[in-house]
């Protein structure tokens, strides 16, 4: 069985362009899609305050809820799963990562330079991973290459091997720091910029 793509969800615009991506990702793929959304460790759902562990326990599966029908109207042939565990986010999503095809998160999103920047949890997640992890910035349509960092080394390499569904078996490779992959049907791309291109199997 085809392992699942894992997305983090938490209602932000910013998991919103994530689960798009991931929607889109595992509809190519043609495996499933698991929705996360981690509650904080205070949720236990027990003890005093009852009315407010009751607010926000509505609160929280609302998230799931409402990401589950975006994904579901997109890609209504599309099997989807979802989970609120509770715990700290980053060792929830590395657990994950345990039995996933990749795991999804947003950028954090500030706006600005600031939306460039990754939070603490995707930073954890990225370093320590045990499947690839993809941090979804902005959501673009039309552009027809994927560009890659690449040094040379076994792990870009395989970076290239586990590029998005739909990108030819072949990337080129433009420079030691940059892989420009061709998304087009014919595979043709930005290789004749460059004559130092090389060419990488996937």
């Amino acid at each position: 069985m085809t392992e699942p793509i894992v997305v983090g969800v938490d209602g932000s615009g910013r998991s919103l362009r994530a689960l798009v991506w991931a929607a889109h990702e595992a509809a190519l793929r043609r495996c499933a899609l698991h929705i996360i959304h981690v509650l904080p460790r205070e949720h236990g759902y027990a003890g005093t305050l009852e009315d407010r562990v009751r607010e926000e326990s509505r609160r929280d599966q609302g998230v799931v809820a409402e990401a589950t029908a975006i994904v579901q109207e997109a890609h209504p042939d599309l099997e989807v799963t979802s989970a609120l565990p509770s715990g700290a986010p980053a060792a929830v999503l590395l657990a994950e990562s345990e039995r996933a095809h990749t795991v999804v998160l947003g950028a954090k999103g500030l706006g600005g330079f600031g939306s460039l920047l990754l939070g603490s949890v995707a930073l954890q997640v990225v370093g320590h991973a045990a499947s690839p992890v993809v941090i979804v910035n902005h959501v673009t349509t039309g552009h027809r290459r994927i560009v890659v960092g690449a040094d040379g080394s076994a792990h870009s390499r395989a970076a290239c091997v586990r590029l998005p569904a739909g990108v030819p078996a072949r990337c080129r490779t433009a420079s030691p720091a940059c892989v420009e992959c061709p998304t087009s049907e014919s595979g043709s791309g930005s290789g004749s910029r460059c004559p130092s291109d090389r060419e990488v199997e996937r």
